[in-house]
């Protein structure tokens, strides 16, 4: 049954998930990160790309504060992962989230 439930709540969780990233991909930041936002609450979806997504979207919508600890958690996941990339996609993530952490760095 835990199997069962973690499925049923994981594949609308998925969709919020790939919806927000065609929104940051338009960029339409604000949709994306509520997206993003939902999908945190979903155990299974704190990971890297989520947290950077939605500390990228954040950042767009110049929201410096609270945009940064986000990027900071991705990135932390990326160290401790040995910035094993999984594919292009993970990769352009990862590069964007080091970029996004020197801009808020200079910035500030």
């Amino acid at each position: 049954m835990n199997l069962l439930k973690r499925i049923i709540t994981y594949v609308p969780t998925l969709q919020i998930y790939l919806k927000g990233t065609l929104h940051f991909n338009n960029k339409d930041f604000e949709s994306a990160s509520n997206k993003f936002k939902k999908c945190l609450d979903h155990k299974n979806f704190q990971n890297e790309l989520v947290y950077s997504y939605y500390g990228q979207s954040l950042l767009a919508m110049n929201k410096l504060e609270e945009s940064y600890p986000f990027l900071v958690q991705a990135y932390d996941i990326y160290e401790n992962q040995g910035w094993k990339i999984k594919n292009d996609v993970s990769k352009e993530v990862a590069f964007r989230t080091i970029s996004a952490l020197i801009h808020i760095k200079e910035g500030a």
